[in-house]
């Protein structure tokens, strides 16, 4: 099972209090209707990121699901377009997020 991980900067001005609480309210509860997720956390990074400690990442979202196809389908859904909207319209430095996928070494 692929997960992804996705390394956020907040927008000027945004408080860590007000990310975090709209992931609380909104982003954990749209999360939670998609089928194709296993399992949604998002971390606050509480220490320097060695060798990138000027980056500004203060969050890092974890997303394990069953397939990165269906998660690409799934965030053109209308809930899927309105999430981003608001991540990145509000809170999220989209030119300075940093997302990859992984697989488990087996």
């Amino acid at each position: 099972m692929p997960v992804r991980y996705v390394l956020i900067t907040l927008k000027p001005g945004v408080t860590a209090e007000a990310y975090e609480k709209w992931v609380r309210e909104y982003d954990y509860k749209v999360a939670a209707t998609r089928e194709n997720l296993i399992k949604y956390e998002v971390y606050r990074i509480t220490s320097p990121i060695n060798g990138h400690e000027n980056a500004g990442w203060t969050h890092l979202e974890r997303i394990e699901m069953k397939s990165l196809e269906q998660a690409a389908i799934d965030a053109k859904t209308p809930s899927g377009v309105e999430l981003r909207r608001q991540l990145w319209g509000t809170y999220v430095e989209k030119s300075q997020m940093i997302d990859f996928a992984t697989e488990v070494v087996k």
